[in-house]
């Protein structure tokens, strides 16, 4: 999941915020929780860093505590058979707070703990650090239906961290997925089987990522247009918005 604030960061000289990421209230996120403590855990022995022991400790207390809460939401979903609604934080949802797409911490600055160590298993992006800020000038990102997981996910962190423009149409609306592989579900008379997500990332305003990006500067397709064409656009797009950024006052 580096691509959740590892990325964006090679773009900005700014500390990126990852996606806030849920887990269903399921068994399920046990697996993705125990892999989080594992990671922690290693960290914990090799480092001797007090401040990194202390924020390590604090995240492996978090993912213990959401471990214990799985099973214990009570609350009545069979509408979603019937109607659907706009989708809410505050409401009974049968999702568990998991931290952040990247791991624990919402992303680490560069020289965060001397030791690579914790700050990787806080923050997977921080595997990358070396690379953070390698370039600061004007990003624009081509997107449209067809970008999906960690390119939607890079979409909306760059977006909603302003580090760049996304240019295009709306992307795919795939959302967050699986954050850990399980087996299909199998329907016991048709048999048909079903592969059900079992996470979900929430943008900066609280919107799920499902919904799809939408573009700063939108390029959408005609009809008749050839790839190459729109592409073209695209890029006239982009070169006008480069000229007008560049008039404006510092």
């Amino acid at each position: 999941m580096i691509a959740g604030t590892g990325r964006p960061a090679f773009l900005t000289d700014r500390r990126v915020r990852s996606a806030l990421l849920m887990m269903a209230d399921a068994p399920i996120a046990a697996r993705y929780f125990a892999e989080e403590i594992g990671d922690i855990d290693e960290a914990l022995a090799a480092t001797r860093s007090r401040d990194a022991k202390t924020a390590l400790a604090g995240a492996r207390a978090f993912f213990s505590r959401q471990t214990a809460a799985i099973g214990w939401q009570r609350c009545d979903l069979s509408w979603v058979w019937r109607e659907q609604r706009v989708w809410s934080p505050s409401n009974c949802n049968r999702l568990l707070p998991a931290g952040y797409a990247g791991g624990y911490s919402a992303g680490l600055p560069r020289n965060a703990y001397s030791d690579p160590n914790p700050a990787a298993a806080l923050s997977s992006a921080s595997t990358v650090r070396q690379f953070y800020g390698s370039w600061t000038g004007p990003a624009y990102i081509i997107v449209d239906k067809r970008s999906y997981s960690s390119a939607e996910m890079f979409a909306a962190v760059m977006q909603d961290n302003r580090i760049g423009k996304l240019v295009g149409d709306r992307t795919g609306g795939d959302g967050c997925g699986f954050m850990t592989e399980d087996a299909p579900i199998v329907l016991h008379h048709s048999r048909l089987r079903f592969r059900v997500p079992n996470c979900m990332r929430l943008r900066a305003d609280g919107t799920n990522e499902e919904a799809g990006v939408m573009p700063d500067l939108p390029v959408l397709p005609t009809e008749g247009e050839s790839d190459r064409a729109r592409g073209e656009r695209a890029l006239r797009t982009i070169a006008s918005d480069a000229v007008l950024a560049s008039q404006k006052p510092s």
